[in-house]
């Protein structure tokens, strides 16, 4: 598991817990091995990123987690946004493509394969799209 991954799995569970003081039995149900726990919870704590009690047994999200936390899924939602703009660039790109061969005369029943592809080619840009909103209608 990335390293980035791991960290968000940690303050998305203490996220969860609010103000709470979470113990490190409940962040080990984070799918995360033991041994990458321990450090990941080193690296937070260092970065201050998590508030540790005074057994160093419990810890809690703070502001400075959550302003991470936040920003990261901001930033992922934005690279998936910028993904669809550009998936839907090319299925205009695709079209144009398209109508422009098909103007030229170059698209005849002889040559039908060529219509073919390029349907296939426009499926293909907008299963991403698709998987991108039902995302996001998922998330809301």
């Amino acid at each position: 598991m990335k390293f980035e991954k791991g960290i968000t799995r940690i303050l998305e569970k203490l996220h969860e817990n609010g103000d709470k003081f979470t113990k490190k039995e409940d962040l080990e149900k984070v799918k995360i091995s033991n041994n990458k726990l321990d450090e990941l919870i080193n690296y937070l704590s260092h970065k201050k990123l998590v508030i540790v009690d005074g057994t160093s047994r419990e810890w809690r999200i703070s502001p400075d987690g959550r302003e991470y936390l936040i920003n990261y899924k901001t930033q992922k939602r934005q690279e998936e946004f910028n993904k669809i703009v550009a998936l839907t660039g090319a299925i205009l790109a695709i079209i144009g493509t398209y109508t422009f061969i098909k103007d030229l005369g170059l698209i005849t029943e002889e040559r039908g394969w060529i219509t073919t592809i390029f349907f296939a080619l426009t499926l293909v840009c907008l299963a991403p799209i698709i998987g991108f909103i039902v995302n996001n209608l998922l998330d809301n």
